[in-house]
């Protein structure tokens, strides 16, 4: 009977340990999302600073170019910019929309994998008590 006390400890603390751990992931990974989520918006910020330089940095060379071109040449500059701009800006809303897609799918399976870790640690918990109810019909059948 001592060995099944030493086991029904042993796994009690096991138990006590895996929630401690569990615990401790679940707030690593908050602060993993967090980080990730400040990074990101740095990044942002970053790419809408570089995207108004090159917009002023373009306006400004169409300014030049309007001086030195005749305006026939100049609408016909223009047009073939406007059809890049427009093959890249559907380029990129493609790549954009991939992307959203995958940290979507990642974001799915997270939520996945925490619901089926507190799915196993209820199950432990219900373990634990089995064990248990079980201690308490052996003592009550054959005493200590």
């Amino acid at each position: 009977m001592a060995d099944i006390k030493e086991r029904l400890a042993e796994s009690q603390e096991k138990m006590r340990q895996t929630k401690a751990k569990l615990a401790d992931a679940a707030e690593t990974a908050q602060v993993a999302g967090m980080l990730a989520k400040d990074k990101l918006e740095e990044k942002i910020a970053q790419v809408r600073g570089d995207v108004a330089a090159g917009q002023e940095t373009a306006r400004l060379a169409a300014e030049r170019g309007k001086s030195k071109l005749s305006s026939v040449r100049l609408k016909a500059q223009m047009s073939v910019d406007a059809a890049k701009e427009a093959i890249l800006e559907k380029k990129e809303a493609h790549d954009q929309k991939s992307q959203e897609k995958r940290i979507l799918e990642l974001l799915d399976y997270a939520d996945d994998c925490e619901e089926l870790a507190a799915q196993l640690a209820a199950e432990a918990d219900l373990a634990l008590l089995e064990a248990a109810a079980e201690t308490i019909d052996y003592y009550a059948a054959y005493g200590e």
